[in-house]
């Protein structure tokens, strides 16, 4: 149900109960005739607040929804060498949202917006978006607050090794082309082409889940990946354990994809 369906339904419900309460139809007022105050006139009485909850003024935030994190718990990692960004949004702030993080020094928060906000749809995404840029490893909270409102949400940075992601490069870049499970990554994704596996896309995959989406073709869920040009051919290629640490660190180095 949608929020206007949900704010609907409790009033039909609360004018329901009011209309019980009543012991016949002329206990409830009619339409004023003009008697009291002339045509098409109230009484005249001047109705002054009398601050109980009955006449209070709507709450500040009264018509905005749920105040949050998409996602809401995300994760990324440093080396020392390369930039590591990872994108996350907040649904429901108006003007004066605020967004913080438990350690100032562990990551930056830059405002940013989507390429395209419009999706196949023709639905506009209206979350507001940062693009987190890691600064040291650790688990840190991002709080959003916005009209006496507020939300959390975890970011979680590993400390890689500095040769892993040459590992990674190496193997996405350079991998054999005759053998399905052993050809190059780039060989499909070419200048970020093919689907999506920027930390766009792996922002809530933890680094085994990467690893095994890597080794089996399974993501979270679970189901089964294919190769959109290779119908039936399973996603999943055959690689060492150090192939395998440099690939996730390689690719949460990758710029995310879709933002300006």
């Amino acid at each position: 149900m949608s929020k206007l369906g949900l704010f609907g339904a409790a009033c039909a419900a609360a004018l329901g109960s009011l209309a019980a309460c009543s012991s016949s139809s002329a206990d409830l007022p009619g339409p004023d005739d003009g008697s009291s105050g002339g045509t098409d006139k109230d009484s005249g009485v001047t109705f002054v607040r009398d601050g109980s909850v009955y006449d209070s003024t709507p709450s500040p935030e009264s018509g905005l929804g749920q105040l949050l994190f998409r996602p809401n718990n995300v994760y990324s990692g440093i080396d020392g060498t390369k930039a590591f960004k990872v994108p996350l949004a907040v649904y429901d702030g108006d003007a004066d949202l605020v967004v913080t993080a438990s350690d100032s020094t562990a990551l930056t928060l830059a405002k940013t917006t989507l390429k395209n906000p419009v999706n196949a749809d023709g639905l506009t995404d209206n979350g507001k978006y940062y693009m987190i840029t890691a600064l040291k490893a650790g688990m840190y909270t991002l709080t959003a607050t916005s009209k006496g409102r507020s939300t959390t949400a975890t970011v979680t940075i590993a400390d890689y090794a500095a040769n892993r992601w040459g590992a990674g490069n190496a193997r996405y870049n350079n991998g054999v082309t005759t053998m399905t499970s052993n050809r190059a990554c780039a060989n499909c994704h070419v200048n970020g082409l093919a689907i999506d596996h920027s930390p766009a896309a792996l922002a809530t995959a933890t680094d085994q889940e990467i690893g095994i989406i890597i080794t089996t073709g399974v993501k979270p869920g679970p189901s089964v990946i294919k190769i959109p040009t290779e119908p039936g051919t399973q996603h999943k290629w055959d690689v060492t354990s150090t192939e395998k640490d440099g690939l996730v660190t390689y690719l949460r180095a990758i710029e995310p994809r879709g933002f300006q």
